[in-house]
């Protein structure tokens, strides 16, 4: 009777260890501390190649810059400190008004890409 008790004890102790809630969650995707940036045009001024870049500075705030020539060259105008919210794999960002800017989709976690209201579609790369 001893054995069968404590095989049944055993047995449950197993199944209870073993149904964690946690087991069955995926790792939440996150932007904090990433850069993306994509190539927005050729200045006529300059003819440098100009690229728009995100930084994402807190689970809801980024900064957007226009750079010169690649994306880690000088910034051109200013830095826009703008907003986003992310149901992965959609990424909502805000201009500096709080106006819905870009509605993106994730294609991988290294690219997502935009679509603005003239139907230009510009894909950003992780840095």
């Amino acid at each position: 009777m001893k054995k069968i008790l404590l095989l049944f004890v055993l047995i449950a102790t197993t199944l209870i260890s073993s149904c964690s809630k946690d087991d069955d969650k995926e790792p939440e995707f996150s932007l904090l501390g990433k850069i993306y940036a994509a190539h927005a045009y050729t200045s006529s001024v300059s003819e440098n190649e100009v690229y728009w870049v995100m930084r994402f500075t807190s689970t809801t705030e980024l900064e957007r810059t226009a750079r010169e020539a690649n994306p880690t060259g000088g910034i051109i105008g200013d830095i826009e400190n703008w907003t986003y919210t992310l149901s992965y794999p959609t990424l909502i960002i805000y201009d500096e008004d709080g106006e819905e800017y870009n509605n993106a989709t994730f294609i991988d976690e290294n690219t997502f890409r935009t679509t603005n209201y003239q139907g230009h579609v510009t894909e950003y790369i992780l840095q």
